[in-house]
């Protein structure tokens, strides 16, 4: 096995985090010597996010679809549509994109090392990375593994599938939130997530935000009980067409803190909503940054002083009474503009979003939670 020199990039982990990185590092300096370790990454993943309606992107091939419109459904408060002027919500075939990084990564110098690390040791000016019996030994490391999530804190935990009818479904729109569904977490909130693929074809997603982990099989049950409820059909969910994950909500542990982190352990999910998309892709861009400056490679999140602010009061909210939850949703859905609200979520926008939604927000737990990070809170 090669040891490599001190000039070399050697990127753990081979999902989106890893194979963005070392494809943005290869694309603007062929003098890098890259090395990517890791499992090729082939599971089913869909990600959703905001873009500006506009704009083009490297992965804008991989895009399913794109809407300006999207919705909210409580039985109380019955369906609400935001629309964007300015935003489009966009949803990514994961498994493809990762796919296409892999075969740009192989037009290229990088050494792509499809195996597991067993062991890291972190050493004074280097590293040793541990393969079963092999080991390489780097001066520049950075991690983008999946963290351990601990127990204490706050998950999004989902299963959804691809639903193929025999008919037109007539959602036109994506679903980001329906709440009229049996809670199958009793310590959080439960909703359903609905993306429309094509007029007869659905992905729906049974989600919670909760501390504990639940059975898969709730949420199975909790996605076919919403096929027979809302399209009075009852269909197969194929496990070949399924996604499963959990995403932080809060601190995390990195499998080796003493290295710079990228994505998920980096903080790339932003806690009030576990959206991660788009803290990778600015976590990768300011690393790029970094390296072809001559420095060195550090873990930063990719989020405002604002809207780690706001998490935090989000997440003590949560914890304390997570019910006020979907009375925050349902209010954002309700009195926000489609801008705002994607504004909010992608921190973006500066300090408006950010007022806007505490202004309609329920006033009493927020304030309350609000008050405990107040004051050791720096803006900017």
């Amino acid at each position: 096995m090669p040891t490599s020199k001190g000039t070399d990039i050697v990127i753990l982990g081979a999902g989106l985090a890893g194979l963005t990185l070392a494809t943005k590092l290869l694309s603007r300096s062929s003098g890098l010597n890259v090395i990517v370790i890791g499992p090729e990454d082939t599971r089913n993943q869909y990600v959703s996010f905001w873009i500006d309606k506009d704009e083009s992107t490297p992965f804008t091939p991989f895009l399913l679809q794109k809407w300006q419109r999207w919705g909210f459904n409580h039985a109380k408060s019955g369906f609400i549509t935001q629309s964007s002027q300015q935003k489009s919500y966009v949803s990514m075939d994961a498994r493809m994109y990762k796919a296409h990084l892999e075969r740009q990564l192989e037009r290229t110098p990088c050494q792509r090392i499809r195996a597991r690390v067993t062991d890291v040791r972190v050493n004074s000016g280097s590293c040793d990375i541990h393969m079963g019996a092999e080991t390489l030994t780097a001066a520049t490391v950075i991690d983008t593994r999946p963290p351990r999530i601990p127990e204490t804190t706050l998950k999004q935990q989902f299963w959804g599938a691809t639903v193929d009818l025999s008919r037109a479904h007539g959602i036109s729109a994506p679903i980001l939130m329906d709440f009229d569904v049996k809670p199958i977490a009793d310590d959080g909130i439960t909703f359903i997530y609905i993306l429309p693929l094509s007029s007869s074809q659905l992905l729906v997603e049974a989600t919670t935000f909760s501390t504990h982990p639940q059975s898969v099989r709730d949420y199975k049950d909790c996605v076919s009980q919403w096929v027979i409820n809302n399209l009075s059909s009852e269909v197969k969910l194929d496990s070949g067409q399924s996604e499963v994950g959990i995403l932080p909500m809060g601190p995390v542990l990195p499998i080796e803190p003493e290295l710079p982190n990228c994505g998920l352990a980096g903080g790339a999910a932003r806690p009030s909503t576990g959206y991660a998309f788009t803290g990778t892709e600015r976590q990768t861009e300011r690393l790029v940054m970094r390296i072809l400056a001559g420095l060195a490679p550090d873990t930063k999140t990719p989020f405002s002083a604002r809207a780690n602010w706001m998490d935090k009061v989000f997440l003590r909210v949560a914890k304390r009474q997570p019910e006020r939850l979907i009375e925050l949703f349902m209010a954002m859905a309700q009195r926000l503009s489609g801008d705002d609200f994607a504004d909010f979520l992608s921190d973006t926008g500066g300090w408006l979003p950010c007022w806007r939604t505490i202004y309609v927000a329920p006033k009493l737990p927020f304030i309350q939670a609000a008050a405990t990070t107040l004051l050791d809170q720096k803006w900017r």
